[in-house]
This record gives structure tokens, sequence and C-alpha cells, in this order.
């Protein structure tokens, strides 16, 4: 069959959004678009083969950076992250152009510019479980469970609040899973990895059954964590790949998809012919096997000052001797590494350990790199004199090399990626690494190690890339042989709105997938007046309802 043109579909827009009554967004966090495809075309997973085969598989450009917290914020918000200003998991505090400290995102960050939000006061019923960054849970006419930056398993994470009791008694529900328990101790760690899904998955079963929604978003994070830990025995290029470990380890990563197919089976089955299915990824993954300890670079290259010089060389020493230790005491006792993590996150002892932000001469550096344990790091030029030290700076990253290998593969200027917000503070640069290299930061107030400049990744063995996933399918057969060139993360949110043909702010920077109803780009200054009172009209609306209750 010839392939269908988005812009050129075989029905108008007026009857496919008429036909269209609900919406279901699966998000396989981390799902990557060459191992499901593999996987598809082997016939290993069956539910995603009929959805490929019947609906769109295609690739999904994530953000920049391919971190999870970004990627789903720009997911709910239709923004790149030069507008969210969501770079990782926290926010950075600024002060006379120096860091000086950082809080934890939630979503009262970015909430009323969601597409959820959008859709709610409309007086679309909405069920929200376990996407990242939406704790605290907002009040919205439906459902939310809180995800990923979720304080504790004790925190008030649901929305109506009393659902918590009811989540947790019949489901044992947990939104991630018990950072007890170690990656290392591979076989105890996988089967509560499969135990967290399978809870969560009876739970959002359950919610779905009762049809009282218009929008129903879950997002899978256990794909996301068994591809960190388990990546090296998936790929025998791997400098870590053992094929005796790879036999008892190798399907490891696929339980998990495979556990998340047959869960997809289910939701195809309840789904009645005027519903949609979107499933989606935040990113993709590919091997990580060294570490590039970045900050040291900068120390090294004089772009980082530091008070006491001596301090470098006497961390130098001490990491060199704690390293050797905690590899030998792990290996024998991998239950401690947990532990030892624990330790290291916390910030008193990491900046007595490690190179922090208060060991800095900032009146005489440059700049500096803070979070995204990945192959991205940013770059914040402190210095009044930006151009010239990006020029200076690129210069000398095109020079990194780890022997003869030159390790950065791209630099993006982010004054040429993001259309940026009044507001912006964010990195000046992302530094992309080739494949196999990642950035190792510490947690915030620590900056750096006193170590080797490129190191063994000692427990990770993947890490994220851009090429994520976009499926689409409905039991009508509606897309199939559509083809989608180009589709990006930010473009989910302004296609869900004109699905129920709803304005979409102009603020967005996606574009609707699929052709879906009429753009109708509003003023968001002007458009807010419209969505406050709305706010008021449903806010009054509850009142009267309680009232009448009473």
């Amino acid at each position: 069959m010839s392939s269908k043109n988005p812009n050129d579909l075989r029905y108008s827009n007026k009857e496919l959004t008429n036909n269209c009554k609900r919406v279901i967004i699966i998000g396989i966090d981390g799902g990557d678009y060459e191992l499901i495809r593999k996987w598809i075309n082997e016939g290993k997973l069956s539910n995603l083969k009929k959805i490929a085969e019947k609906g769109v598989f295609t690739r999904l450009k994530t953000t920049i950076p391919p971190l999870t917290g970004p990627a789903w914020a720009s997911f709910l918000t239709g923004m790149y992250p030069g507008k969210t200003n969501v770079y990782d998991m926290f926010y950075l505090y600024w002060r006379n152009g120096i860091p000086t400290g950082i809080k934890p995102l939630t979503w009262s960050n970015f909430f009323k510019q969601t597409f959820v939000y959008l859709l709610s006061i409309a007086g679309k019923k909405v069920v929200l479980v376990n996407v990242p960054l939406t704790y605290p849970p907002k009040r919205i006419n439906g459902i939310v469970i809180s995800g990923f930056g979720t304080p504790s398993e004790e925190s008030e994470y649901t929305y109506p609040r009393e659902l918590k009791r009811y989540l947790e008694e019949k489901y044992g529900y947990r939104i991630e899973p018990d950072p007890k328990i170690s990656p290392l101790n591979k076989d105890v760690y996988l089967k509560h990895v499969l135990d967290v899904l399978k809870s969560k998955n009876r739970a959002v079963l359950d919610l779905m059954s009762r049809k009282t929604w218009d929008v129903f978003i879950y997002v899978i994070r256990e794909t996301d964590h068994v591809s960190h830990f388990f990546w090296k025995y998936i790929d025998p290029s791997h400098p870590q790949h053992d094929p005796s470990e790879a036999k008892k380890y190798g399907d490891a990563i696929f339980k998990v998809y495979k556990e998340v197919d047959e869960f997809i089976g289910k939701v195809m089955k309840m789904m009645d012919e005027n519903t949609l299915l979107f499933i989606i990824s935040d990113h993709g993954f590919t091997k990580e096997a060294k570490r590039v300890n970045f900050n040291l670079f900068l120390i090294m290259r004089k772009y980082i000052t530091l008070k006491n010089k001596w301090k470098l060389r006497i961390y130098n020493i001490l990491t060199q001797i704690g390293l050797i230790l905690y590899t030998h005491i792990i290996k024998h006792f991998p239950r401690l590494d947990a532990i030892f993590q624990m330790m290291l996150s916390n910030r008193k002892v990491s900046t007595h350990l490690m190179i922090s932000v208060d060991d800095v001469d900032w009146s005489n550096t440059k700049c500096f790199s803070l979070g995204s344990k990945g192959s991205f790091t940013p770059i914040y030029i402190v210095s009044k004199n930006k151009d010239a030290v990006k020029k200076e700076l690129t210069r000398d990253l095109h020079e990194l090399a780890n022997g003869e290998i030159k390790i950065v593969k791209k630099i993006y200027d982010t004054d040429e990626i993001y259309r940026k917000g009044i507001d912006y503070h964010g990195p000046d640069l992302w530094v992309e690494f080739v494949e196999g290299y990642v950035n190792y930061v510490v947690a915030y107030p620590s900056l750096a190690e006193g170590h080797k400049i490129i190191t063994k990744s000692p427990r990770r063995s993947g890490t994220h890339d851009l090429d994520a996933i976009l499926l689409i399918y409905d039991k009508r057969g509606t897309f199939k042989g559509t083809k989608i060139e180009d589709a990006k993360i930010v473009d989910l949110a302004p296609t869900i709105l004109s699905i129920f043909n709803l304005p979409i702010p102009d603020y967005m920077d996606g574009k609707m997938l699929l052709g879906f109803g009429e753009k109708l780009s509003v003023d968001y200054k002007k458009y807010r007046v419209r969505v406050e009172l709305l706010e008021k009209i449903e806010g009054l609306r509850r009142k009267l309802k309680t009232k009448s209750r009473v």
C-alpha cells in the first residue's frame, strides 16, 4: 500500500476529531527505537508489532539534553527547555552571576502551561499516572498520581489524596523501585523491578477500566532503569560485555519490555473504535563505557580556578585510594553499593569528599558544568566576555581525547537551538560526547573529584540518546501506511489539544501531527484571561457541588 501523506489524509479533519472521543498516551521511559524495531521484526513484541503494522511507528526526536526531566516537561508543555527552564531535575539559583544553590523542580514550575491543565479547565477529564515532574499533585478535573521527582513514597503523591491508600493497600503501589536494592545485586534487583512494574500495571488497568476519563496518560519508568544497568549484556561491542554473563542476563531488558508489551495488549482490548492510542518515549539508549570528569578538565585548562590548588592534589590521592577500596568491597559485597550511593548523595558528605563550589575562586573562573549524567554536558559561562569563552572553549573541546579517540561529537550553542524565554537561566553550551562516553557530574554543591579526566564507568553501562519512539494506533486502522517525518516530542501537546478542537497557545514550539483539526493558535496573554475565567467558573461549580452534598 502506498504511504499516506499526513497533510493529505483520506478523511476530513472534522470527521477525525468527531470520531476520537478518548486518547490514551503510554510513555515508555527510555524506549529505544532501534531496540524496539529489532524485537518487533523478530516477532518478540506481538502487540507493538500489531500497532506498528496497523498504525504509525517512527522516530521521535527528543530534547537537548535527552534527559527524563527536560523531555517529559517538553512533552507536557509543547515547549523546548529554553522556555520551560527544565534542564535536569533541579532548579539552579544564581546571585551576582555565581551559582548559590539548587532546588528540586516541581510541577508548580510549569503546571499552567501544560496541555493537562488546559484540557482540565476546558472540562475534559484527565488521568495522569507516574509522569515525571508531576509532584506535587495538582487539583485537576480527574486524577493525578505523581511520578519520578516525588520526594519519597511517604509523600502525598495522589489527587484525590485518598487514592494513595487505595493503591498501596490493593496493589502494593510504588512510584519507583526501592533505592536500597542495588542494581549490582542483579537477580534481586531485576525481580524487584518487574514486581514494581506489574503492580503499577494492574493499578493502571483498574483505573482505565472505569471509563470516566477523556485522556489517560501513564509513564512506565522500569524500562529506563534496566537499560542503564543491563545494557552491556545485549551489546557485544560494549567494552564490559562478558559473553558468559550475557547468557544469564542478556534477556534482562527484554523481560521488562515483554511485560510492557503484554500490558499494552490488555489496553488494546479495552479500547473501542473511538479511542486513539499514542505510545511514546522520552529518549532512546546507547552504551556507556567511559566517564568524563568534565569539571576536572576545566580546572586543568584553567577555566575553573580553585582557591587552594593543593586541595586538588590531595583529592587526587584520596580518590584513587577510595576507588580501589570501593571496587574491591562492592565486588564481594554488592548489597553495600546502595549504602555507598546514599552516602555520596548526602550534601555534607559529598562536599567534604569532593571539590565543591566553595572551593572555586569565582572572580577568576570562566565557566563550569553542573548536572546531566549522560552523553550531554551543560556549560554555564560566568565570564562577562561570553563570546570569547565560547570560541576558546570550543577549540579546546575539539582537542579533548582519550588516546587517539576525540571524544566530543558536537557542541550546541543554546542561542541557536532554543527559542529562549525572557527569564532564561540555562546553559550557554551543550557538549555531546561520542558514543560510549558520558559526563560524570557529582551532586551539587560538589563539582568534581580529584582523579583522572576519563575513567571507566563503574556501575552503569547504558545512557540516553536523542532517538525516542512514536506509535499511533486506533482500531479503525485509520493510520495504516501513514508516514510521519521529523516528529518531535514538543509536537504531542499541540496535537492532543487539536484532537479536542482546543486552541493552541502561541508559546508552544511544537506543531500538530497528522493534521488534526485546524491550528487555532492564540495569543497566550489573551488566552490566559479566558483560562482564568474558566478556572473561576470551575471553582464555583465545585463549591456548589460540595454544598449540595452537605
